[in-house]
């Protein structure tokens, strides 16, 4: 811990944190096209100011599709420089129609997509891409170019209302709003009436530490504002207002609504709990303004809240991606669970045993058997491979399982998936996961391999003097996310989220509007697997 962090803090409290920036000229596409190699490019000459970022934007492409076509940019990109910028989106390809008069187009997989992704973001069923597709459900590949069947057509649930007269009252059509400057207020736990107790002195000495929830709401800061560092140089204004917000103080939170500013504001982040976040958001939507639940999984904060989002999937979201991955995966298998006993694990099992049943058409037959501990695993060890969940956030419970299953696996093939929490564990033992073949779904993933990544870490190293962690990563993620759209689409962008998917470097975003009346959810998850001692996404 350093000086710095406390110097942050004291300068949240004191001031509303603003970030301005003079307007940029918008990025325009290049006149100058070639054909190298038999593939048609646009030549972009890199003028002073532009980034990566918003020559991708220009040019409707992700930074990794520009960083393919031209590998020296991954270091950095210089005026006068020019680039190779693909005339046409990678993996765009016409309709095709079969002999057989099935209708189909093709779709190239990016990193972290799975069959259930791609039947989410297309509205098709996993069983429909797998018959075009021999060999699918076994995994995809980054890279790999896939039949969807049908006509391109991503899935939104925001319908297009042109006689407003049949507006359903809690649907919002979109309309453009631009400004010149956005307000957005950030509500975090910053917990200033603690600061007369924090000591600097004896938090470097390790005889303090700092306020836990205080240094997460400073992380999510910092990854904030490099966001905001970054839309600036494409010509964004935006006035920053930070409050503080505590977990159980409603009154401070209404009492903060009040304001005068409130009345001005854009956007609205926060507060990271469910109870004052519902005051925000309610409010939010008499304003039809977006309100965002930054780190709550409780879908309960949408209820009722019509423009409120929630970017962490709810514990049903990720066991219904779980139950749909390993009833794809291992079709005719059964399931074991493996319970600690814990109270706590029950919703997690209810949640994944009504979806695989659910897929598996189960009709009186329990699909899916539950034991505690790992007395009675040995009458229901498979001869060929065995699937196990666990559901256990108990890091303690869970070594101690890993290490009997290990001894398991060395006679029996075993597969085992563990829970979303496991992805913050820094305990277990890298032999024993990859003996049993660790997958967990998680909303969160960072692959500090990726050139992307090392960039931003970086980056956040000459800021911050520190290491970025999630907190750091997700409030960058959700910066570019929602202030790019407010950017780009103004004030009414929550009314096309559904259509706005974006991958950020630690989580992706795929909002669905969860029901009328109600806000959208951010679904999308993704499956962490072991391979060769490493955790990695699996596509």
């Amino acid at each position: 811990m350093t000086k710095h962090i406390l110097s942050i803090l004291l300068l949240v409290l004191a001031l509303s944190a603003s970030h301005c920036s003079l307007a940029q000229d918008g990025i325009k596409k290049s006149t100058k096209t070639q054909v190298i190699e038999g593939k048609k490019y646009y030549i972009h000459k890199v003028d002073k100011g532009q980034t990566l970022y918003a020559i991708a934007k220009a040019y409707e492409l992700t930074v990794n599709d520009i960083i393919l076509e031209n590998p020296d940019a991954i270091n950095g990109i210089k005026p006068g420089q020019e680039l190779k910028v693909p005339f046409v989106k990678p993996g765009t390809k016409p309709v095709t129609t079969s002999g057989d008069t099935v209708v189909y187009f093709w779709h190239k997989v990016e990193q972290g997509q799975t069959l259930y992704t791609l039947s989410k973001i297309y509205a098709v069923k996993v069983e429909q891409i797998e018959k075009l597709n021999p060999g699918s459900a076994q995994g995809l590949k980054a890279g790999q170019q896939i039949k969807i069947p049908g006509v391109k057509k991503m899935v939104t649930t925001v319908p297009v209302f042109l006689d407003s007269n049949k507006v359903p009252k809690d649907t919002f059509p979109f309309k453009e709003i631009k400004k010149e400057l956005y307000h957005v207020a950030l509500f975090m736990p910053l917990n200033y009436w603690k600061t007369d107790e924090i000591n600097v002195d004896k938090i470097l000495q390790n005889q303090q530490v700092f306020p836990p929830r205080t240094e997460l709401a400073l992380q999510f800061y910092e990854g904030l504002t490099l966001a905001i560092d970054s839309l600036q140089k494409r010509g964004l204004k935006i006035k920053l207002h930070v409050y503080d917000s505590d977990e159980n103080d409603s009154t401070a939170i209404l009492t903060t609504l009040k304001k005068p500013e409130m009345e001005k504001m854009d956007l609205f982040i926060g507060p990271f709990y469910p109870g004052p976040f519902a005051h925000v958001a309610k409010y939010a939507a008499s304003k039809n303004v977006c309100a965002v639940s930054p780190v709550s999984q409780a879908n309960r904060v949408l209820f009722s809240n019509p423009t409120a989002a929630k970017t962490t999937p709810a514990v049903s979201t990720q066991m219904e991606f779980l139950a749909n991955h390993v009833n794809t995966a291992h079709k005719t298998k059964k399931v074991v669970v493996i319970s600690s006993g814990s109270p706590k694990e029950q919703f997690f099992i209810n949640s994944f045993k009504k979806s695989f049943d659910t897929l598996r058409h189960a009709r009186g037959n329990d699909t899916v058997t539950v034991i505690r501990g790992m007395a009675g695993l040995s009458p229901l060890l498979s001869p060929d491979t065995t699937i196990l969940i666990i559901p256990s956030n108990s890091q303690a419970f869970v070594t101690d399982l890993m290490r009997g299953l290990n001894e398991v696996a060395e006679k029996h093939k075993l597969i085992v998936y563990g829970a979303p929490g496991w992805i913050n564990y820094d305990n277990l033992d890298y032999e024993y996961l990859q003996a049993v073949q660790l997958h967990f779904p998680s909303p969160y993933f960072i692959d500090y391999e990726d050139s992307l990544t090392k960039i931003f870490t970086r980056k956040y190293a000459a800021a911050y003097k520190g290491d970025a962690n999630m907190y750091v990563f997700m409030g960058y993620d959700i910066g570019m996310y929602y202030l790019d759209a407010l950017y780009r689409l103004g004030t009414g962008f929550h009314a096309r989220m559904p259509e706005l998917r974006y991958t950020g470097l630690q989580q992706k975003f795929e909002f669905v509007k969860t029901d009328n009346g109600s806000g959208y959810e951010n679904r999308a998850v993704n499956l962490v697997r072991m391979i060769d001692y490493k955790l990695v996404k699996r596509n």
